[in-house]
């Protein structure tokens, strides 16, 4: 980098910076972020697919001695990745301008760096972006990858030197210990690369390189081995061996990814067609969010004054105007770097759209819209949301350029850079003084005596409690069981270890199957399945009364040739559990 480049890069770093300090979440905050902070200051294993690489680096934030606030140091980290996505997509708009443009005056020099600063602005403070960059999740590293990678990219092929091609593959396996995200850039980097140098593809040397480079990035994951048999306080998945390991890296806990039907169609009946439709504008909502309060804080039907209204929709029609005009601007400097953003695009808004296949908005307006998501879905896109800023970086020197002798006029786009941050800094992306989830945990944990039991079902009513038990060491005595991990059996036998009574054996859990409810004879509705069993098992065991496995005969899986009770595993009659190999489920 040239001085001015330099310079450029560091203001809009420290400007990006200061600002996300500012707003930042001076703790915890809701959903995965008190999982994360938690397992990366115990070095634990978070859920699938485990993020072992953000754990890590977390860990090394939660060292650094700035303040008290664990959880502030963590969000550091997320604060510090975001700010270097805003200075390289600067760098980036900037480059592309001066590589392929002329730029011989002060003025037009200044534009380029203008446009480049305008569009990170607004990039780091549309709604998503803003909202994941405050807060330890692992969407903030991911989307800093996944465009640094783009950058790297550029940067080839300016300089077409082989070694950056080798630090691409590098990056996109370790980002697999972060997040999937960063790997939606490789098709258009790949895109890229065949056009600018097809030859690659006959070098097999070459491309074996970058596959053993792409597989040491992923060797992060042997920490989730070595940390799961020691058994931490959190060990999610409890991948103690290759076979655990590869469920856990396919987060088969979560069931499979299946692109039809559309989730969309499940209760409305609705068409492929038409279903699919209902998902595209759940992500224009989401895009409609980024840079104006309205309508995202319309959502829940709290009104909205006439002219917020008003100046919401000229401002979003206006910044859409600036993206498409974008696209022709950078088209016409060069196709092949739109092409690379572009494919880049389409594959972070429409192809993640139809991958994700999401049910409803929890803020749908129409009823009859389900099933609906747990919540709202908008930081899936936050990779597409910059490439928005980015085309509307270049759509301001685009402007300055088409204008002519009325270039002046195109200085008029500048102050459009302010509207996010302004109409952002009240919305939930401002974290600061923000300790609602923190209080929460601590609350409910010192709510409870001393080594008692307390339930939880969800992430928000579980992870602040893991984060207040595990960093500020609130009531530890109490164990936290969480009700939709008991239908996993890893979980079921980790509460066991923990001091939960339960008369069922490791075999048993290992074992339990789902079951339909039988009344009378006949099956109705309703399905017990391993957590309605072990909450029967708890209060039993916990009131001193004698459980009755053998109620459990038609829950229990059985695969054994032997019928001693020490292969069995359990005091059951032999008579009854005496089943060969592969019989049949009862």
């Amino acid at each position: 980098m040239r001085n001015p480049q330099r310079v450029g890069f560091f203001v809009v770093f420290g400007l990006v910076f200061f600002v996300y300090t500012w707003t930042a979440a001076p703790s915890v905050s809701f959903w995965d972020c008190g999982e994360y902070i938690a397992t990366s200051y115990i070095l634990g294993v978070p859920h699938p697919p485990g993020s072992p690489l953000q754990v890590l680096i977390r860990r090394l934030f939660t060292l650094i001695p700035i303040g008290s606030e664990i959880g502030f140091r963590s969000n550091l980290f997320s604060i510090l990745v975001s700010s270097l996505t805003a200075a390289f997509l600067y760098l980036s708009i900037y480059e592309i301008i001066s590589r392929f443009r002329s730029l011989r005056t002060t003025v037009e020099k200044a534009m380029a760096h203008a446009s480049g600063a305008v569009g990170a602005i607004v990039t780091s403070f549309s709604f998503t972006v803003w909202h994941n960059a405050v807060e330890s999740e692992s969407y903030a590293p991911a989307t800093f990858l996944f465009f640094f990678s783009l950058w790297l990219a550029l940067t080839w092929e300016k300089r077409r030197k082989r070694k950056l091609l080798l630090l691409i593959g590098y990056i996109f396996g370790l980002s697999v210990g972060i997040h999937l995200t960063p790997l939606l850039a490789a098709p258009g980097v790949l895109v890229f690369v065949l056009l600018i140098r097809p030859d690659v593809v006959k070098d097999v040397k070459f491309l074996l390189i970058i596959v053993l480079l792409f597989f040491i990035g992923t060797s992060t994951y042997g920490y989730l081995v070595i940390r799961a048999r020691q058994n931490p306080s959190i060990n999610e998945a409890s991948p103690t061996d290759f076979q655990k390991l590869k469920a856990v890296v396919m987060r088969e806990q979560y069931g499979p990814t299946e692109i039809l039907p559309r989730r969309t169609q499940i209760e409305t009946g609705m068409a492929v067609i038409p279903a699919s439709i209902e998902q595209l504008k759940i992500y224009f909502k989401y895009l409609s969010w980024q840079w104006t309060p309205h309508p995202r804080e319309d959502t829940l039907g709290d009104g909205t004054s006439p002219r917020t209204w008003v100046l919401s929709k000229i401002a979003i029609a206006l910044f859409l105007f600036l993206t498409l005009f974008g696209m022709f601007a950078c088209y016409r400097i060069n196709r092949r770097i739109f092409l690379i953003f572009f494919v880049t695009f389409f594959f972070t808004s429409i192809g993640l759209l139809g991958y994700m296949n999401l049910k409803f908005s929890p803020s749908d307006p129409n009823p009859e819209h389900q099933p609906r998501e747990v919540r709202e879905r908008h930081y899936f896109f936050a990779p597409s949301f910059i490439l928005f800023g980015f085309f509307i970086g270049m759509a301001v020197y685009g402007c300055w350029e088409l204008c002519g002798r009325f270039k002046p006029v195109a200085y008029l786009i500048l102050p459009l850079a302010v509207i996010p941050i302004i109409s952002n800094y009240h919305s939930h992306a401002n974290r600061r003084g923000n300790y609602i989830a923190d209080d929460f945990g601590y609350n409910m944990l010192s709510s409870c005596d001393d080594s008692s039991i307390l339930f939880t079902n969800g992430d928000n009513d579980t992870f602040p409690l893991w984060f207040s038990q595990e960093v500020k060491k609130t009531k530890p005595s109490v164990v936290v069981c969480n009700f939709s991990l008991l239908n996993t059996p890893w979980y079921m036998k980790q509460m066991k270890l923990k001091g939960v009574p339960m008369s069922l054996t490791d075999f048993q859990i290992d074992n339990l199957i789902a079951y339909p409810v039988i009344k009378d004879g006949q099956p109705v509705e309703g399905t017990l399945i391993m957590k309605d069993i072990a909450l029967r098992d708890i209060i039993t065991t916990n009131t001193g009364k004698s459980f009755r496995p053998e109620l459990l005969l038609p829950f229990i899986r059985i695969y054994t040739r032997s019928c001693s009770r020490a292969s069995i595993g359990c005091a059951f009659r032999p008579s009854i559990f005496c089943l060969i190999m592969n019989s049949p489920t009862l």
